[in-house]
């Protein structure tokens, strides 16, 4: 989910660019594997939902692997690509997803095709899952994983910190959000994609129970937990899936999440702290570790914190939710707002697409 946001958010600022005639999002493994897809998502959601370990392990070893292609399926994968390039002759492409990029590199490396490719991170990591060396441009999301690529070898011309690309009502109206003295405060709750929030029914009764506290719980497309949840707090709103997040994002003072990469940035760009909970992905351990050293909020890095004491202890302290406010300003000025005519310039295309 956090890859397709990420493709969706570019497809809507490169449409309203002159330079642009035509953007379409498509699916790389729909495409790769049309009769398979599906199962390999539902494979995927199963893995990181009931044996994140192995998941962990295999990141774990292969971090600094070489991902590179170079068997048979290396022939298939560039038929593939062929196929899309030649139905939709694409000027550029942007790649959201490992795969996608590793696809379109074998695919140049196997045919000499050299248009351009963009990798656009969504995670602030620098496993080397997302590096092919047929790629153009990076784009990452933050100096210190720009400064990671360049120790690397790569040419810091062709690395632009971008952030993780957020739609654009993210981005509309943070610049007005006021400090909040009142008495009352919103706290809001998401599970990523995959909807994955706090499960104990004492952990709901309890917050249901704070004092001048309003809660908001983003529950997408996990129905299972919505109909446990729906209409049995008198102080919690239970949402399912939605297309407002930004607007409940403006009205929240603090939000208890996953650390999902569009989702912190997602965050950055409303300006709103963020309450981390454990995280058990190994990349979401990153984007972890990046929310501590930029001063966005706290992460739960132990099972036994008691989150209803901390989150009684943040919303009430006004002091600490602005000193948080204040970083993420801090962070979201380090971006570059790179036009696309800019990025055109970078990889010498005619500025008519």
């Amino acid at each position: 989910m956090g890859h397709k946001s990420a493709s969706k958010a570019l497809e809507q600022e490169f449409s309203v660019s002159p330079q642009c005639t035509k953007v379409e999002v498509i699916d790389i493994l729909e495409q790769l594997v049309p009769k398979h897809y599906q199962a390999i998502y539902d494979s995927f959601d199963f893995l990181v939902k009931r044996i994140n370990f192995c998941y962990n392990l295999f990141h774990r070893i292969t971090f600094n692997s070489n991902f590179n292609i170079d068997s048979a399926y290396s022939i298939r994968i560039a038929r593939k690509i062929a196929e899309l390039i030649e139905n939709k002759n694409p000027d550029l492409i942007v790649s959201t997803l490992p795969i996608g990029s590793l696809s379109v590199s074998t695919y140049k490396k196997k045919t000499g095709d050299k248009i351009p490719l963009i990798t656009c991170l969504t995670d602030v990591s620098t496993h080397n899952e997302w590096f092919t060396p047929q790629t153009d441009i990076y784009f990452v999301p933050s100096p210190k994983v720009k400064a990671s690529l360049i120790n690397k070898g790569f040419n810091s011309r062709n690395i632009i910190v971008t952030g993780i690309p957020v739609k654009k009502q993210f981005k509309t109206g943070s610049s007005c959000r006021s400090i909040n003295y009142n008495n009352d405060k919103h706290l809001l709750v998401m599970g990523g994609g995959l909807g994955l929030i706090p499960k104990a029914t004492e952990f709901y009764e309890q917050l249901n129970q704070i004092a001048n506290l309003k809660t908001t719980v983003i529950l997408g497309n996990n129905k299972e937990d919505y109909l446990k949840l729906a209409g049995r707090y008198e102080n919690i709103d239970i949402v399912g899936y939605t297309t407002q997040v930004a607007s409940f994002m403006q009205r929240a003072d603090l939000m208890l999440t996953k650390p999902g990469g569009v989702t912190l940035f997602e965050a950055i760009h409303a300006e709103l702290p963020i309450l981390s909970l454990r995280p058990f992905l190994n990349q979401e351990k990153y984007n972890a570790r990046y929310i501590e050293e930029e001063g966005l909020g706290k992460v739960l890095w132990h099972e036994n914190q008691k989150i209803i004491n901390i989150i009684k202890f943040l919303i009430t302290d006004q002091h600490k939710i602005n000193l948080y406010r204040k970083n993420i300003r801090r962070v979201k000025q380090k971006t570059e707002n790179c036009s696309l005519y800019q990025i055109l310039n970078i990889l010498d295309l005619d500025t008519a697409m």
